[in-house]
């Protein structure tokens, strides 16, 4: 995504008709590399949509939760693909007009935008969640993290993008002077550029996090080494991470020749080279995306809490009118059976009841020795 150089106005499709001829049509080799590029990953991604059509919806194991969002990123990719094809072969055969297809380009923007952002977050948010409940860690809290810098990388990402609508329309707008519209496609343009360079940073950042946390949570369980995931789980966080990086690249390159500074081919050639490595990385990324998403060893994951996870139960003491086994007998029977040293009572005298209290010596009810009576005071005789 990157505005042209210059303003509106060109030709007409009327006024080339042998522009289709092979001396004149494709002349520039810039359209020719476009066109390759774009023919070649057509090819490469429609066949990754047939194996993900056939692993994501045709399986009969089990069936991942991400592969709606893995299926449309990778379709999206495929339409954008033609979409460019058939208009860059109008544009170079002079059917279009020469405006027109700045303003067509705009769908395919906009489309690349949900396409990359569904990877992204199959990668970071589905992928890590599953890796770390597989590990044992935290798998709620790395989904909440990822999800959010994934919804920042898409805004300022749909925020870019209807920057670069605006550019769009008035570099091809006629209703002011061009010197006027100039002016103004040149400030938006590096708005444009500064608010797609945040989204590039913000997505470099998080694939860091996520190659982080794919290879951490790798290491932390012995079930995921063992599987096919030892070598999916790398190769999936080498793809993301070059894919970051390219997408930033890209946009300094994509800046520097479209608006900014004199054409160099140097700069020029850089762009195209990042161009091609961004749709590499695209889909290798998707691939082991594809591959981690579809192995048996992340999709048992659904059943860790019921099998790992023993539940004591409570022993029932209801009693069934058929006859139990001899093991049964002998585990309930202390349950039901009354004990037979608790059958016999013994039997306690009586508690005699208290007496007040009298400084006369008391009454002992068990002892065989009588009281002596009290003595008598006895005054001293008078003398």
């Amino acid at each position: 995504m990157a505005p042209r150089r210059g303003g509106g106005g060109g030709r007409g499709g009327s006024s080339s008709p042998s522009k289709c001829s092979l001396n004149n049509a494709f002349s520039s080799p810039y359209d020719k590399i476009t066109i390759a590029f774009f023919a070649v990953f057509l090819v490469i991604d429609f066949l990754l949509l047939m194996v993900a059509w056939s692993k994501l919806v045709n399986q009969k194991r089990g069936r991942p939760a991400a592969r709606w969002g893995l299926l449309i990123s990778v379709f999206l990719m495929v339409f954008i693909h033609a979409w460019d094809i058939v208009f860059i072969t109008l544009n170079e055969c002079a059917v279009t007009d020469y405006d027109l297809y700045p303003k067509v380009q705009l769908v395919s923007v906009y489309l690349e935008l949900f396409a990359i952002a569904s990877l992204v977050g199959v990668v970071a948010v589905w992928i890590c969640k599953r890796l770390h409940q597989a590990a044992n860690m935290s798998p709620k809290l790395i989904a909440i993290f990822h999800g959010l810098w994934v919804a920042a990388f898409a805004g300022f990402y749909f925020i870019a993008v209807c920057i670069y609508a605006a550019v769009i329309a008035f570099q091809t707008s006629s209703s002011s002077s061009s010197r006027t519209r100039r002016r103004l496609a040149a400030r938006l343009s590096k708005a444009w550029n500064g608010v797609m360079i945040l989204a590039a940073v913000i997505l470099l950042l998080g694939m860091i996090s996520t190659v982080f946390n794919l290879l951490i949570s790798r290491s932390r369980c012995a079930a995921l080494k063992s599987s096919s995931l030892r070598k999916h789980i790398p190769l999936l966080a080498i793809c993301s991470f070059c894919f970051g990086v390219v997408v930033l690249i890209r946009q300094v390159f994509s800046y520097r020749v479209r608006w900014s500074g004199p054409m160099d081919d140097n700069w020029i050639n850089g762009y195209f080279a990042m161009q091609f490595l961004q749709m590499f990385f695209y889909s290798t990324t998707f691939l082991f995306a594809l591959l981690a998403a579809a192995s048996p060893a992340l999709l048992d994951w659904d059943k860790v809490p019921a099998a790992h996870i023993p539940v004591q139960q409570t022993p029932s003491y209801a009693f069934s009118s058929t006859q139990p086994n001899q093991s049964q007998q002998h585990v309930q029977a202390p349950l039901i059976q009354p004990s037979p040293q608790s059958s016999p009572q013994q039997t306690y005298p009586a508690v005699p009841t208290p007496q007040p209290y009298s400084h006369y010596p008391t009454y002992e009810p068990y002892s065989n020795q009588t009281p002596a009576p009290p003595q008598q005071h006895q005054n001293p005789p008078y003398h």
